[in-house]
């Protein structure tokens, strides 16, 4: 009885430990990103993997485990199915860049805004000039506040 528990406990221990070798290997667990698409989440699994076989074989050529032909075959072949999972990623993934394109026009135009402001107040402070009333600080035009102590617009003269 006890050499069929002590079987069992081994049995048990060695698929525990064989568990993560056997599975499908996947690094990225789908349950963790329930937001973004299947298709995502196993190119970014894919691209975890190609990162760590090129790493790894890094590491066993400069350790001399490789030889330099195969290391050169071998490395341009995962760096090359690495680029595409890359941009296969980037095609699926377009959305924040088109997001980040309308945010540069949005600063490009407040800049251009804020370039003819800073001209026309330039004008203007020639002709008055505004000063916070509890510190006396000179505030341009468009100063909603005191830089200075930071008193609000309502108390700057």
């Amino acid at each position: 009885m006890t050499y069929l528990m002590a079987g069992v406990m081994l049995c048990v221990a060695i698929w525990w430990v064989a568990r993560p070798l056997l599975g499908s290997g996947s690094l990225v667990e789908v349950e963790s990103f329930p937001d973004v698409p299947l298709r995502v989440t196993a190119l970014l699994a894919d691209k975890e993997h190609l990162y760590r076989a090129i790493k790894d074989l890094e590491f066993d050529y400069h350790a001399g485990k490789v030889s330099e032909g195969d290391y050169g075959s071998m490395n341009q072949s995962l760096r090359h199915r690495a680029v595409e999972v890359i941009a296969a990623l980037d095609k699926c993934t377009s959305g924040p860049a088109a997001e980040d394109d309308e945010i540069e026009r949005a600063i490009a135009a407040r800049r251009k805004g804020r370039g003819a402001r800073i001209r026309d107040t330039g004008r203007a402070s020639a002709r008055k000039q505004k000063s916070c009333s509890k510190c006396g600080f000179g505030l341009s035009e468009a100063d909603n506040f005191c830089s200075r102590c930071g008193s609000p617009e309502s108390e700057v003269l």
